[in-house]
């Protein structure tokens, strides 16, 4: 044989592998979302219990999308079966499933709406780099910190926002937040009050201020701001 045909033989041989791995993975891939959508179809036909079995088959294909492992977790959480929903989450980080910035912080809401912060949490610090593309997601997560008492990571988080973006008042409502709850009450006022200035008619950011003068133990301060609001209310 000459080296020639030797070549042509192994140029053979790899567009042989090649072409049946492609098939192969197609195949798998493909399997994963027909049963995604019957499941759909099923749903939609108000048949859960049937449509929740071709999502599990979904996820057992390590589906490359977030949709069926979103529609198991919803499922359980539901049904208050914290176990199954977080057996399902690493199925999906297992699967390497693409996800954008809007459904991972879907994902996230649902497991804190369920009472779930820390896997809430623990999912959006996974998808660190795919949520930096979506505020809300990160503003998500600063508020996740919060809650979970990691102040000076929320605190930070909130800076970020409101340097990216100095008109986010969720952002400045949540630094005004973690400040008092941090015990950093004097520049929580002074930031409350700097608002205050540049939103006078905003009742939000004036309870914060009320808030953040009670945690000052500025009785006082904080009944007549509470009076202030009080008397403006429609």
């Amino acid at each position: 044989m000459t080296t020639s045909t030797r070549q042509l033989v192994l140029y053979g041989v790899i567009l042989a592998v090649t072409a049946g791995t492609t098939t192969w993975f197609y195949q798998w891939h493909h399997a994963a979302m027909v049963a995604f959508r019957q499941g759909e179809i099923l749903l939609s036909q108000n048949h859960p219990r049937e449509a929740r079995s071709f999502f599990e088959e979904a996820v057992r294909l390590r589906a490359r999308r977030p949709l069926p492992y979103i529609r198991l977790i919803t499922w359980a959480l539901a049904h208050k079966n914290t176990a199954t929903a977080l057996n399902v989450l690493d199925q999906f980080f297992d699967s390497n499933a693409t996800i954008e910035p809007g459904q991972a912080d879907q994902l996230a809401g649902l497991f804190d709406t369920a009472g779930q912060p820390q896997a809430a949490l623990a999912l959006l610090e996974r998808l660190g780099a795919t949520i930096e593309r979506n505020p809300a997601a990160v503003l998500h997560k600063a508020s996740l910190l919060s809650r979970l008492n990691q102040l000076d990571a929320a605190e930070a988080i909130y800076r970020q926002l409101i340097t990216a973006n100095a008109h986010n008042m969720a952002a400045q409502i949540g630094l005004i937040q973690t400040l008092t709850k941090a015990r950093k009450v004097d520049e929580a006022e002074h930031f409350a009050r700097s608002l205050v200035g540049q939103y006078p008619d905003n009742r939000q950011i004036r309870l914060e201020l009320a808030r953040t003068l009670t945690a000052a133990n500025k009785i006082d301060q904080a009944i007549n701001e509470y009076r202030r609001i009080l008397s403006e209310a429609p």
